[in-house]
């Protein structure tokens, strides 16, 4: 799966697992948690260090993680005036209470760095970006904690590495196992209501 994914990239972006893991850093579901193995794997020609891969791909969640936090902070207004906004975020409240119930922003921010340092996917910055603009919570200071987060499983994910390197590729494997069956998820959805609204 490793040789199948490079091969996708190099014939788009030629030889250069520096660049690839950057943008593979930006995608949501894979992000840091299947970015970074990918970055140090065998299947390239010179494997990225674990200290180079960590910083392209903080560098790139950090990137990502501004511009999603830009464009959430533009559209929430509108969406927050949709009906179906109050049941998600009745929802949302019941799912995340401990977070939701803190009056205290820094704990709030606190508890959403620690969301982010999980590393499974679907606990990454764009789910955390999401959590941060239904809270409320100040967008820089969001970016902050969502990146200090992000660095964190960084680096439980190399200390991971370093007991054992099947860890490394479980992880790279489930990341984007997840990419693609979200992604088959949304392109179900979108022909449904395609097809819906064309009869």
């Amino acid at each position: 799966m490793e040789s199948l994914i490079q091969n996708i990239f190099i014939s788009i972006f030629g030889q250069n697992p520096l660049l690839i893991t950057f943008l593979l850093s930006m995608l949501p579901v894979i992000e840091i948690k299947g970015a970074l193995p990918f970055g140090m794997s065998s299947v390239w020609d010179s494997p990225l260090s674990a200290s180079t891969s960590l910083a392209i791909c903080v560098l790139g969640g950090a990137v990502a993680t501004g511009i999603f936090t830009i464009i959430l902070s533009k559209i929430m207004p509108k969406i927050k005036k949709l009906n179906f906004y109050v049941n998600l975020q009745k929802k949302f409240h019941k799912k995340t209470a401990t977070l939701t119930t803190q009056n205290n922003e820094f704990k709030k921010l606190l508890f959403l760095c620690l969301f982010t340092l999980i590393p499974i996917p679907l606990t990454g910055f764009y789910t955390s970006c999401v959590i941060a603009s239904l809270c409320d919570l100040k967008p820089f200071s969001s970016w902050c904690f969502i990146n200090l987060g992000n660095l964190i499983a960084g680096v439980i994910i190399i200390l991971l590495g370093f007991i054992s390197q099947n860890i490394l590729t479980i992880l790279l494997y489930i990341s984007f196992g997840v990419f693609i069956l979200y992604g088959l998820y949304v392109l179900i959805l979108l022909t449904t209501k395609l097809i819906k609204t064309s009869k």
